[in-house]
């Protein structure tokens, strides 16, 4: 291809093409047809400047950055991205860009898209320690593929702690996660979770080991004595019981007693 040079109109869809280097040389080019392929990097498009049709739908395409480059796309040309995993920055400013130099733009709706849950709900943990699995959520379009560049935001919504992160984009799968550290006190912790242009809220949540021993709804002085009768017991030791070991470090000893103390008079 890079040899013919003086080529006006081409088509090479649905040949899984992942690497469009050999276009760069073809600047006579007019028309292009590059849809449902496996297209990843618009750069060598840069000099196409003669371009007024550009079929690019059903790619893996994120950046869109590169045909903001290309001085020629304006009045009357237009540009197809529908059905790639197209960036945050590439919705918000890409296509605003080649929107505003006249090109005719092509492209997905967000109300497509939707946000669910992945793995990490319903999660028992331990006092001031991260969870053992991250929380993950998932943005898909009606087919389920995922999509990619969308800023997710995480938040505690109930029972403190920590999140490793607030934000993140999800990846190529359209996947994005964070892990929460648990607080001291509250027996339930909540987290929501939004996504940038969509109007769903999700929701996880993970609790620590309840010191409410006997299980009669109430924290109370049965369950102080109860962790009394365990206290330096560890585990491997035939006294230790893991409810008991409200820490989860291995032994029944003061940490544990101050979770129960904070805790204590705690109702279901």
């Amino acid at each position: 291809l890079a040899r013919l040079t003086d080529l006006t109109w081409l088509w090479l869809s649905y040949n899984a093409i992942a690497d469009i280097d050999s276009l760069a040389n073809l600047t006579d080019l007019t028309w292009l047809g590059l849809s449902d392929n496996r297209i990843a990097n618009l750069s060598p498009l840069v000099n196409l400047i003669h371009l007024t049709q550009l079929g690019l739908s059903n790619n893996r395409i994120t950046d869109l950055e590169p045909l903001t480059s290309n001085t020629g796309l304006g009045s009357e040309d237009h540009v197809d991205v529908r059905g790639n995993p197209l960036s945050a920055a590439s919705r918000t400013t890409h296509i605003g860009i080649l929107q505003g130099n006249s090109v005719d733009v092509t492209f997905d709706n967000l109300t497509g898209l939707s946000l669910v849950q992945v793995s990490g709900d319903g999660q028992i943990g331990t006092v001031s320690t991260a969870l053992a699995n991250p929380f993950v959520v998932k943005v898909q379009d009606q087919n389920r593929r995922g999509y990619a560049g969308l800023l997710v935001t995480f938040s505690v919504t109930a029972g403190g702690g920590s999140l490793s992160a607030s934000t993140d984009t999800t990846d190529a799968t359209g996947r994005a996660e964070t892990t929460l550290t648990l607080g001291a006190t509250a027996n339930t912790h909540t987290v929501s979770v939004s996504a940038e242009g969509l109007s769903q809220t999700l929701r996880f949540t993970a609790t620590l080991p309840t010191p409410d021993f006997d299980g009669n709804g109430r924290v109370n002085f049965a369950d102080f004595l109860a962790l009394a009768n365990k206290m330096g017991s560890g585990r491997g030791q035939g006294s230790y019981e893991a409810k008991y070991d409200l820490d989860g470090d291995g032994e029944i000893g003061m940490s544990d007693f101050r979770t129960l103390t904070a805790r204590f008079g705690d109702a279901k």
